[in-house]
């Protein structure tokens, strides 16, 4: 079990830049008032897939990074907090949480004031090297299995999600992206791929929920006459 004081979390896909770690050190040296840092998550352009990670992630970085260097967004391919700030014992993520506990340790730390602080020096490259195919069908396993941590954060009445503008925004903001620079439009059309089978994932999710609940009311209705029934001719 690690004993330092700085909890480092980086996915096995993901490679570390060589200074990232100093770079990290630094700022969390420099910042003593912060607790938990997001550090700066890149793609890379070995193949369309990677594109239009480096694509993606480098919009949502920007569009959520916060004017007093804080961003509202946290995955832990590249995520560092101060050992104190939490009970080791317990653990860092909800058990319950099968997909998306890194969404989930977000809205833990809204509810309780706090933003984790960027740090843009201390790169972390995501280096996916999924098919296009794999790619997608792994972001709709995804996006169903996370359907029950967000049903937790709903719970917690607290907002991680962005708005439909914003969610719109952004793809606009790729699409000029896309075509200014080296990454190409192809990405694009892969990133608005991903977004549409995360949504078809999400309403899987959320149908399968409802129908769970109608099968266990119908079943608490047709139960409850017949007990009532029975009551009645034994009394």
């Amino acid at each position: 079990m690690s004993r330092g004081s700085i909890l480092v979390f980086v996915d096995a896909d993901c490679r570390i830049d060589r200074t990232c770690l100093a770079e990290l050190a630094a700022v969390i040296n420099g910042s003593p008032h912060h607790h938990c840092f997001q550090l700066h998550l890149v793609g890379h352009y070995d193949g369309l897939v990677g594109r239009a990670e480096e694509l993606r992630l480098d919009t949502l970085q920007s569009h959520l990074l916060r004017s007093d260097g804080c961003v509202r967004y946290l995955n832990t391919a590249g995520f560092a907090l101060r050992r104190d700030r939490v009970d080791v014992k317990k653990g860092v993520f909800h058990l319950a949480a099968l997909r998306a506990q890194d969404t989930f340790l977000l809205a833990e730390l809204l509810r309780d004031g706090e933003i984790p602080f960027f740090v843009k020096g201390a790169v972390v490259q995501h280096y996916v090297v999924l098919s296009l195919k794999e790619y997608l069908l792994k972001t709709g396993r995804s996006a169903y299995t996370a359907g029950k941590t967000y049903d937790l954060i709903a719970s917690k009445d607290v907002s991680v999600r962005v708005s439909h503008r914003e969610r719109l925004d952004m793809i606009l903001r790729m699409w000029r992206t896309a075509q200014q620079c080296s990454i190409g439009r192809a990405a694009w059309f892969v990133i608005v791929a991903k977004q549409t089978v995360s949504l078809l994932g999400s309403c899987a999710y959320k149908c399968v929920r409802f129908y769970k609940s109608w099968n266990i009311l119908a079943y608490k209705h047709r139960s409850y006459p017949r007990q009532s029934y029975v009551r009645k001719i034994r009394g």
